[in-house]
């Protein structure tokens, strides 16, 4: 994120975008203290996110049943946006590389992680107002979005061209993957669960981030792992939102 800004995942139904979303934010927590890194995680339809909602570096998680916590956590990321500017402004620095470059204290990342951003235009319009604010002027603060779509549109132009980094996974078409991560001549992801390409483009395989393989088993490791994580720091934790 530091260097290759925001992140955006397509693919199909069952193609293995939340558990690429789930491996990546797993990997930061295992890489990054909750002072380094800070997690706020929006569900749209889907379920496997907030098994990470007890690791030290996650402030809230929020599912579209919960529609005004949903809102908190825009109105949180938008206030910190201001406050940062304003912070940076009194530093004379207009980017988070010139901000640490002055001699400051750098504030932690922030990675707001949506599942499914496609599916706010129906019921959270303004949830995509809010990001495609955040994914304009976000990354200069040190604040970044990850999120995953359904299919290969559905977004308009003047959100995704603020996303430096596209992945894809499994696509219904074929052409969206030269669209997307640029042409592919044959190199089409294989049909595996979690297989992909990114700019290049370069195949990969999603990692799953804990060996047992059924979702329940799979939640109740992590679980266990962000309660490991929680005794071992001491430091300060991301802002909550009460439900």
């Amino acid at each position: 994120f530091w260097t290759d800004g925001h992140l955006l995942a397509y693919g199909m139904p069952l193609s293995g975008k939340t558990t690429f979303l789930q491996t990546l934010l797993v990997s930061l927590c295992s890489c990054y203290t909750p002072g380094q890194v800070q997690l706020y995680l929006i569900e749209l339809g889907g379920f496997g996110l907030r098994g990470l909602e007890k690791f030290p570096h996650v402030g809230s998680a929020a599912g579209d049943e919960e529609p005004e916590k949903l809102r908190k956590i825009l109105d949180l990321f938008l206030e910190e946006l201001e406050r940062r500017k304003q912070l940076f402004r009194r530093a004379g620095a207009g980017s988070i590389a010139a901000f640490a470059d002055a001699g400051e204290d750098v504030p932690p990342a922030w990675i707001l992680a949506i599942d499914n951003l496609n599916l706010a235009s129906d019921k959270f319009p303004e949830l995509l107002e809010a990001v495609e604010q955040i994914s304009r002027e976000g990354e200069a603060f040190g604040l970044y979005l990850a999120a995953t779509v359904t299919g290969s549109s559905g977004l308009g132009y003047r959100l995704t061209q603020n996303f430096k980094t596209v992945v894809t996974l499994q696509l219904a078409d074929k052409l969206d993957y030269a669209q997307l991560v640029g042409r592919v001549t044959g190199n089409i992801p294989k049909p595996v669960m979690g297989r992909g390409l990114v700019k290049g483009p370069l195949e990969f395989q999603t990692a799953i981030v804990w060996p047992e393989l059924s979702d329940g088993k799979r939640t109740a490791g992590l679980r266990q792992l962000a309660e490991e994580m929680t005794a071992a720091w001491q430091g300060p934790l991301p802002p909550k939102i009460a439900s």
